[in-house]
């Protein structure tokens, strides 16, 4: 079963990316985060969107 939900480090490397540039796409609303128990927590379906609005544009996802 796929999770629902990842931590902040393990999005990142599912990314291959650093957690600053990470927070700043959640900054930016590129991805949805949850809150629980003091966790921040990104969506599956957040990355997934995420991953699939880049392939769409070409991009790497960077701006």
């Amino acid at each position: 079963m796929q999770p629902l939900c990842v931590r902040i480090t393990v999005a990142a490397q599912m990314l291959g990316i650093g957690r600053t540039k990470l927070y700043a796409l959640i900054k930016r609303g590129e991805l949805k985060t949850i809150k629980l128990d003091g966790s921040v927590l990104i969506t599956m379906t957040s990355l997934e969107a995420f991953v699939q609005r880049c392939a769409e544009a070409g991009s790497s996802g960077r701006k």
